[in-house]
């Protein structure tokens, strides 16, 4: 079995919610995480934040974004 670094395991939550919110239909990025993860509409929001992509919209936010 593979050792993934934290790294790597946060660079496929990434993808699955790239992948996810680019399949979305009208949707916020936030609602569209919760039900792909199974989240409340805070952990949602927060993973959102996390990952750097806006919560609104899920464009990838600038590193200057607070």
């Amino acid at each position: 079995m593979n050792n993934f670094t934290f790294a790597e395991l946060e660079d496929l939550v990434r993808r699955a919610a790239t992948d996810a919110i680019w399949r979305r239909k009208n949707r916020p990025a936030w609602a569209v995480i919760k039900d792909r993860f199974g989240l409340g509409s805070t952990s949602a929001t927060t993973l959102c934040v996390r990952l750097g992509l806006d919560p609104e919209t899920g464009e990838q936010q600038t590193s200057g974004a607070a």
